[in-house]
């Protein structure tokens, strides 16, 4: 019953911590990213609905607005629990995906346009409700390395359009207009399952926090290599259902598999926690002299924010430090949100642009239908490793080299630059290449500018500045994508039209060929990348001195003094076990040295003073004590302990009690007992030397002999009474008495 109970509780655990709802976070992300497979089915809505490439863009335009417009969702997050959020966001995926798969498939008459730019609004907005439910939750639940979960969880939003694609192909083979269906009812169902998974929890930071995101790391690290062989391997042959039903149990397990982490971190908090509670019961019985540190942690937990509004107007031009809690509108009137802003428009437009015209570059530059589809599927493992590998390394170089994340930017755009001039000239075969840079660069983006956002502005209202950042995206996509790109495009496409004496019909697709569709578009993108770059630069100037500092320093102090925490209150447990063993040589070595003491000075001085020497001897060991104990041992201890304290930044209270932990405070303590117990080895020696006569003659022989002669007078003494004795009794038998038989004593 006792482990059933047991059982029921760690159970309970699992389902209620937070590294279940950073997996059930893992699977949202994976399942939310169609945002980013436009490329998939922007074909179909292109030729089933007759649209030309402006019109497309356009779709593809209001499609990243929804996709970015993300200041909704994070005011409702203000002020509702994230299932709220995550409730509206089920809700806008499966009606705006699902119409747009009617369309397509002309189960109801064709929409106008505009019914579906608001279709794939919804749709794609929906991802802003998960992304700002489930990854704000995640940020304020595990502060601390930042650029490592955010990395993480973009990632798997990264590899969505080769893990849904697998998925996909397992449960619809090859018709791709039904691929519209899947993503409507998928990240739908995903919401609704862990609608109470996710949630603000208060935080116990933990320095084991980063080493659990590095296993979290390698196991989407293996799943999107598979990916990448597997998609490799469908180009070279041509997969069955059964064997896409294979490949999509493969994933379906490298998803999961964060689980089995999830269960064994979970347990390792389980064994502390149990620790903890042994300790407490222990202090309170007595059994242990080390009580436990009352905790003088103030752990961080939403309701700890202090009581100002979000949207305080006297304040707006007088923002705190950076790296404090920004208002809303602080945060919105600064210089630093201003240059974030016109970066991500700049740098983010161009590539978006890239992204979403993906197929129809392949197209004008005469790439085949195969190797077109491969760069849509591999752009996502590479928006995958540009987010955790962007994200990791910015978190390596922060903490070790203070390199400002803002730098990140200037590097990741630079790079860029060098996509977009592979496609404005050209180049043979450039389009595997600047697929893999822009990607790469694409998804390095995201997890620097939310760790940027949080780092400067502070997490209290991270939900909604997180997508206040993001809203350039879409007014670059407009600007870039639909204005320059998409009527530069329609205008050289007319021109081959012209020039081949054609006139293109009411309703037929418009369509360009060569590499002069997308030069000028290309010079221009990497032109304003290049701003871009300068922006960034403003930004890193304005933040250097706050990432000079260490960023996470009232994180770590918050895990050290919960770290010091457990640690003392787990000491009693392990000095318990310790003294269980220690008691037994410990304690017999002890016992034996009294009655050989006692016995020495009997033996050594005789027995007629032995009563004052008995305890001249015994004033040796207050003296010892008060040396060894009080003068050496206390004295190291308390600087061992004080100098621990010095290294979490804690200071010591007035009255509070001073108490060490680990192997240090008594380590030079004892070494010196040794050496002391060693002196007095050889000592024992001199008096061994001094000694040894005398115990090798006869040391009970006085004894032995004052024993003989007391019985041999004794002796004489009871045989002349006894015949005395004799003699007198044989004389009165001699006489009979009356009454009384004369008896014969021989």
């Amino acid at each position: 019953m006792g482990s059933w109970t047991k059982m029921k509780a760690f159970t309970l655990q699992v389902l209620t911590g937070r590294w279940l709802m950073l997996f059930a976070s893992f699977l949202m992300m994976a399942g939310a990213g169609a945002s980013y497979m436009f490329g998939l089915y922007s074909n179909d809505i292109k030729s089933s609905l007759g649209y030309s490439q402006t019109t497309l863009n356009l779709i593809s335009f209001f499609k990243d607005l929804g996709a970015n417009i993300g200041i909704f969702s994070g005011l409702i997050n203000e002020v509702t629990p994230p299932w709220v959020v995550l409730s509206i966001g089920a809700a806008f995926n499966f009606f705006g995906y699902f119409m747009i798969w009617l369309a397509v498939t002309k189960k109801i008459a064709k929409p106008q346009v505009w019914h579906m730019c608001t279709y794939i609004a919804m749709g794609a907005n929906s991802h802003t409700f998960i992304n700002t439910g489930a990854l704000v939750t995640c940020v304020k639940n595990f502060p601390r390395s930042r650029g490592l979960l955010l990395g993480l969880l973009n990632g798997y939003i990264g590899l969505s359009a080769a893990v849904i694609a697998q998925l996909y192909h397992a449960l619809y083979g090859d018709d791709t207009k039904s691929f519209t269906l899947f993503v409507a009812w998928l990240p739908s169902t995903l919401s609704l399952i862990f609608l109470r998974t996710i949630r603000i929890m208060t935080v116990i930071p933990n320095k084991n926090d980063r080493n659990v995101l590095h296993k979290f790391f390698f196991i989407s690290l293996g799943l999107a290599m598979f990916l990448l062989v597997i998609i490799i391997v469908e180009q070279q042959v041509n997969f069955t259902q059964s064997e896409y039903s294979g490949s999509a149990a493969v994933v379906i397990f490298l998803l999961f598999l964060p689980l089995a982490v999830v269960v064994a971190e979970e347990k390792n908090i389980w064994r502390n926690s149990r620790l903890i509670s042994t300790a407490e019961h222990i202090d309170s019985s007595g059994q242990n002299q080390l009580s436990i540190i009352p905790s003088p942690v103030s752990l961080v937990s939403p309701s700890d924010d202090r009581k100002v509004s979000c949207w305080d107007w006297n304040h707006i031009f007088s923002p705190p430090q950076i790296g404090e809690d920004y208002t809303i509108l602080q945060a919105v009137f600064s210089i630093e949100m201003f240059a974030l802003f016109l970066t991500t428009l700049c740098g983010l437009g161009g590539m978006l642009t890239m992204m979403d015209n993906l197929g129809q570059i392949g197209t004008a530059l005469g790439y085949s239908l195969g190797s077109i589809s491969t760069f849509v599927s591999l752009t996502s493992i590479w928006v995958y490793l540009g987010e955790v590998m962007v994200g990791m390394l910015s978190e390596i170089f922060i903490t070790k080299y203070k390199f400002p994340r803002p730098l990140m930017f200037t590097l990741s755009l630079l790079l860029s630059c060098i996509g977009h001039l592979l496609i404005a000239f050209n180049v043979p075969n450039s389009l595997y290449a600047a697929s893999i840079i822009i990607g790469f660069c694409f998804g390095g983006q995201w997890p620097l500018i939310f760790s940027v956002t949080s780092e400067i502005f502070g997490l209290k209202h991270c939900s909604t500045l997180n997508n206040v950042g993001v809203m350039a995206c879409p007014l670059g996509s407009y600007l870039i994508n639909v204005r320059v790109t998409g009527y530069l495009y329609d205008k050289e496409a007319e021109k081959q039209l012209r020039a081949l004496g054609l006139e293109r019909k009411i309703g037929e697709g418009l369509n360009c060929s060569g590499g002069q569709c997308y030069r000028l578009p290309f010079i221009i993108i990497t032109g304003v990348t290049m701003l871009g770059v300068l922006f960034s630069l403003v930004l890193v100037l304005r933040t250097r001195k706050f990432y000079n500092s260490d960023i996470y320093k009232k994180f770590k102090d918050e895990a050290k003094e919960v770290e010091y925490e457990t640690v003392v209150a787990r000491n009693p447990v392990r000095l318990q076990k310790l003294s269980e063993k220690l008691e037994v040589v410990t304690g017999f070595c002890f016992g034996a040295h009294w009655p050989l003491i006692y016995t020495i000075i009997s033996e050594l001085f005789g027995l007629k003073y032995y009563s004052t020497l008995y305890n001249i001897g015994g004033l040796a060991s207050p003296i010892g004590l008060y040396v060894l104990n009080v003068r050496v041992t206390g004295h190291l201890y308390d600087v061992e302990a004080k100098k621990q304290m010095a290294a979490l930044g804690i200071q010591r209270k007035v009255g509070e009690e001073l108490n060490c932990v680990g192997g240090e405070c008594f380590k030079w303590s004892f070494i010196i007992i040794t050496v002391v117990t060693f002196v007095g080895t050889l000592v024992s020696l001199v008096l061994v030397v001094r000694t040894r006569k005398f115990y090798k003659g006869d040391i009970y022989k006085k004894f032995r002999e004052t024993v003989s002669v007391a019985d041999e007078t004794k002796l004489e003494v009871a045989k002349t009474s006894a015949g005395v004795e004799t003699t007198g009794l044989k004389h009165d038998l001699s006489k009979p008495r009356g009454g009384v038989r004369n008896k014969t004593i021989i």
